[in-house]
């Protein structure tokens, strides 16, 4: 856990909207896996009062504190301890980890310490988070975007019910003006309605002048026997290991997922990483190197999409990135922010702020999430807590279209002291 307020000694010390969004994290992200842990599904509010033989009345607010997309839309529902507290009891009697059932009550300790310091009362925290909402999507965007949802999956044939994108940016080791790229990707629950073949993931880059980025990424674990290059990550797939294929293309590699069984005989879940080492600039290069950035083409019907990026505090870009959805299907497939500037779609969600290391960067969607995030960056020896995560997050995404989050790479400072040297 985190440092009380006590140890902080000083109020202060959650005077900041990160500050109080952090424990707001600590306390979604301890109490989803808590839940997960029980044997319930923190994203079906029915089944999990069923499961654990609470009330719809209660769980339902718990629920929504755990899938809402902006944490601070619904946290003033959720806020009263006794609520927290009866759902971990029923947690531990149906033999949730007790470690686990400890952490979530240490995390709404300290939740209920923020709210005496920063507010005195729950009804006036409740008002402070209101300043700090995102949230302006409409339920009717949402019900359109859900019905082209339905129709695009029985015309392709395809459907999942949630994929994610995570890039971790970090200072190359060898040389800090030059950036590592650590690219995560998954499908959860995919499942095909016909027995069809699907582009699983497609690995490019490109530059700012729309040229290709020439670079090959490298698993982070070793190769799968029998399944070449695919940077597979074995123990976050479901088993057996879904049937791929690697295909060569002219803008980098395509991976296939093959032939197979219709509906849930045939449901799987698929994760791959790789790393790009000195994959592009720390600073800007005319026309090559503008932005600092990662696409996520979104070309499956999806109910759920989640874009997480992670950037290291040596890194000179700071605060979140900007966000937009790309239209794939009039534009060719790539990248090129002066004809991209012509292509957005309507974007309303935005980019929220995860904190720094690990905290905020769980998903009810996906319970296992913040434990592949960890085992990633400890496959790559970076630490979570120098790194600042957002997230992008959209229920049934538009296809085909390109998420991309990027930030306008700066100027490299002058060395004023090679300066002096030369007699500059």
């Amino acid at each position: 856990m985190k440092k009380t307020i006590q140890e902080h000694g000083c109020r202060e010390s959650y005077g900041s909207p990160d500050a109080i969004l952090e424990v707001l994290h600590q306390v979604r992200n301890s109490l989803s896996l808590l839940i997960h842990s029980a044997g319930a599904d923190p994203a079906k509010t029915r089944e999990t009062a069923r499961h654990l033989q609470l009330s719809n009345n209660l769980v339902w607010p718990v629920s929504r504190f755990l899938n809402a997309d902006d944490i601070t839309t619904a946290s003033g529902d959720v806020l009263d301890r006794l609520k927290f507290e009866k759902v971990c009891e029923a947690c531990a009697l149906k033999g949730a980890d007790p470690s686990l059932v400890q952490q979530t009550k240490q995390a709404v300790d300290t939740l209920h310490e923020v709210i005496t310091v920063s507010a005195g009362d729950r009804q006036s925290f409740s008002l402070m988070l209101t300043g700090l909402s995102h949230e302006d999507v409409t339920q009717r965007q949402e019900d359109t975007r859900k019905m082209a949802f339905l129709s695009n999956s029985s015309l392709w044939g395809v459907q999942c019910r949630h994929s994610f994108k995570t890039v971790i940016f970090a200072p190359n080791a060898d040389d800090p003006d030059w950036v590592d790229a650590i690219r995560i990707f998954g499908m959860v629950d995919f499942r095909r309605l016909r027995p069809v073949a699907w582009p699983l993931y497609r690995m490019h880059g490109y530059y700012d002048d729309g040229s290709v980025r020439p670079g090959t990424g490298i698993p982070i674990e070793p190769p799968v026997e029998g399944m070449g290059a695919i940077p597979l990550l074995k123990d976050f797939c479901s088993h057996p290991l879904p049937a791929l294929r690697s295909v060569k293309r002219d803008y980098g590699q395509q991976f296939d997922l093959c032939e197979g069984p219709i509906g849930n005989a045939g449901l799987l879940t698929c994760v791959i990483a790789d790393r790009l080492v000195k994959w592009q600039s720390a600073y800007r290069i005319p026309e090559k190197n503008e932005y600092m950035g990662t696409l996520f083409d979104l070309g499956t019907p999806l109910e759920n999409m989640l874009f997480d990026v992670f950037v290291h505090q040596d890194l000179p870009h700071s605060g979140p990135p900007e966000s937009a959805l790309l239209d794939r299907l009039t534009a060719p497939r790539g990248y090129d922010p002066k004809s991209d500037a012509l292509l957005h779609m309507p974007l309303s969600n935005k980019v929220l702020r995860l904190g720094s290391g690990l905290v905020g960067n769980a998903s009810s969607q996906y319970p296992q999430y913040p434990q592949l995030i960890n085992h990633v960056f400890n496959q790559v020896g970076l630490l979570p807590d120098e790194f600042q995560g957002y997230r992008l997050s959209i229920r049934y995404p538009q296809i085909p279209t390109a998420a991309n989050l990027s930030w306008k790479a700066p100027d490299k400072p002058v060395d004023r002291s090679q300066n002096r040297r030369n007699g500059q």
